[in-house]
């Protein structure tokens, strides 16, 4: 009978169940597991700088394609259930009037941004907000119509989330545009996996929104502290000078149409 090590048979199962893709970071502890992948070339690797942000791509790799997503020990799935809806088409029509009546008066600039993003990516782009001003907005205003289009971290409020989860997703769906909105404050999180993107070939569109602060910890200061600020200020490296460091990223500001 032929030896089959600890690995290989991990590897097989995985394989035997769907899995395609498995982001992580190759160590010690599982080194035998990423030889066994590397010689069974029924699943691809993923490279990543950090543990954490391969669990995210993992997540955005499953929540946009109904696959098994791994990241090294860990497996997700996004099983998937029934989108039915016991609304009727009037009744929702209805209520969406309401709330964007009273969101313009509440954030028609954020309204703005967001239609100008709704625009180009249309029903089938992918969009991955992070927890920042836009992002936030876009839980509640961003018009999503297909399912799996849509990927937040929900009420964990999990700050860097957006970049690396979308990278996951463009992985599950090279032929859709996905976009990740993040802060100046969430974006450095994982911004080294911007060499995972160049490596890859992962073509993600990011839209970090500058202050130099952590816009969220700014405003409970302001309403509910009497704006005494401490800890909210930050300073980032230019964008620009991140794009000459990871060469074939593109860095361009724009304004909302």
């Amino acid at each position: 009978m032929p030896y089959t090590s600890g690995a290989e048979a991990m590897v097989a199962l995985m394989a035997r169940e769907g899995v395609e893709v498995v982001f992580g970071l190759p160590g010690v502890q599982i080194m035998d597991a990423v030889d066994a992948i590397y010689r069974d070339k029924r699943i691809r690797w993923i490279s990543t700088r950090h543990e954490q942000t391969a669990a995210y791509m993992a997540y955005g790799y499953a929540r946009t394609t109904d696959k098994i997503g791994a990241a090294l020990t860990a497996l997700l799935k996004e099983l998937s259930s029934s989108t039915a809806s016991l609304w009727q088409e009037q009744e929702i029509a209805a209520i969406r009037g309401d709330i964007k009546a009273r969101l313009e008066k509440a954030a028609s600039l954020q309204l703005a941004v967001i239609r100008s993003i709704r625009e180009v990516l249309q029903d089938d782009g992918i969009l991955v907000p992070d927890i920042t001003n836009i992002g936030s907005w876009c839980d509640i205003a961003y018009p999503v119509n297909k399912r799996n289009t849509y990927v937040d971290s929900s009420y964990f409020a999990t700050l860097g989330f957006a970049f690396p989860t979308a990278l996951g997703a463009k992985i599950g769906n090279p032929d859709r545009p996905v976009v990740a909105i993040c802060g100046d404050g969430g974006f450095p999180y994982a911004s080294a996996e911007l060499a995972t993107a160049v490596q890859e070939g992962i073509n993600v569109v990011t839209l970090v929104f500058t202050d130099s602060a952590y816009g969220t910890v700014t405003g409970i200061q302001q309403r509910q502290f009497g704006s005494r600020f401490i800890g909210n200020k930050i300073h980032n490296p230019r964008l620009c000078q991140v794009r000459r460091i990871v060469r074939r990223y593109r860095h361009q500001a724009f304004k909302p149409r």
